[in-house]
């Protein structure tokens, strides 16, 4: 049985694990399709997705949690990167990367 923070008790843990996998492999998606839209920073990024299980836009969130979602779509782009997906590349302090 699995005990976890957010959602039901009682799901089997490969079960969770495997919705966790997909749901990062949707964002990762999701994530590359903003940068191929033009959207070159983690901040831009995060701005072009939709967050939490309502999809509420960026814009709706509180200050706390864009800068939640921007720290996200940073690690998701750095995965992208690494993938070879995009490039990374610094520029005067800011971290862009494109397709």
């Amino acid at each position: 049985m699995l005990l976890g923070a957010h959602g039901p008790t009682g799901m089997r843990v490969h079960q969770r694990v495997d919705e966790l996998i997909a749901h990062h492999e949707k964002r990762l998606d999701t994530t590359l399709a903003a940068v191929q839209d033009g959207h070159s920073t983690a901040y831009e990024v995060a701005g072009a997705l939709l967050w939490t299980r309502r999809d509420t836009p960026f814009g709706g969130l509180d200050t706390f949690n864009r800068m939640l979602a921007t720290i996200e779509t940073g690690a998701h782009l750095e995965v992208l990167a690494e993938r070879g997906l995009v490039t990374a590349e610094d520029q005067t302090g800011v971290r862009r990367y494109t397709s």
